[in-house]
């Protein structure tokens, strides 16, 4: 498959991320914190996650795409590091 369009200009906001992501009290976050926190991602240095999520969008081929009505999704995957990133192109 190809690459992300426009992985260079990718924006992950710092609150998907403290407040989702490494979010110990967050329910649909909490398993992804400690599963985070296990590779050293921590809420105190949330901007190296948010550069790892950027980093792999740029490096690596989108596994999986489907369309609806309102956007675009892309998911990209890498066997060593089951991190999905989703990015949304709004029509």
């Amino acid at each position: 498959m190809a690459r992300l369009a426009h992985s260079d200009r990718a924006i992950v906001p710092e609150a998907k991320i403290v407040d989702y992501l490494l979010s110990a009290r967050h329910p649909g976050g909490r398993a992804k914190a400690r599963f985070l926190a296990g590779f050293g991602f921590n809420v105190e240095n949330w901007h190296a996650l948010r550069d790892a999520i950027v980093a792999h969008a740029m490096a690596n081929e989108i596994t999986a795409s489907h369309q609806t009505h309102l956007a675009s999704n892309s998911k990209l995957t890498v066997p060593c590091w089951p991190l999905t990133v989703a990015r949304r192109s709004y029509a």
